[in-house]
């Protein structure tokens, strides 16, 4: 479930936009899942590895976080 949005497209959508998704848990779904792969432009972190998130957010290089936002881009139009 999206935190800010419950599964509304439009608000989704906008959110999106911002940047990649991080998603700190253990069994969250996100809309348009599983027609939409989440990894290709997110970072899914289990809900043990939470108190190491910032070093995991960090130890993305600037070519991964590039691919990532592309990734967005592209998935963005596809569901528009």
């Amino acid at each position: 479930m999206c935190a800010c949005c419950a599964h509304e497209t439009r608000p989704c959508m906008q959110h999106m936009q911002l940047r990649p998704q991080c998603d700190a848990g253990d069994h969250i779904h996100q809309p348009f899942e599983p027609e939409l792969d989440w990894n290709d432009f997110g970072v899914r972190v289990p809900e043990e590895r939470i108190p190491v998130l910032h070093e995991i957010l960090a130890a993305i290089d600037d070519d991964t976080y590039r691919r990532k936002m592309v990734s967005l881009c592209i998935k963005i139009q596809e569901v528009l």
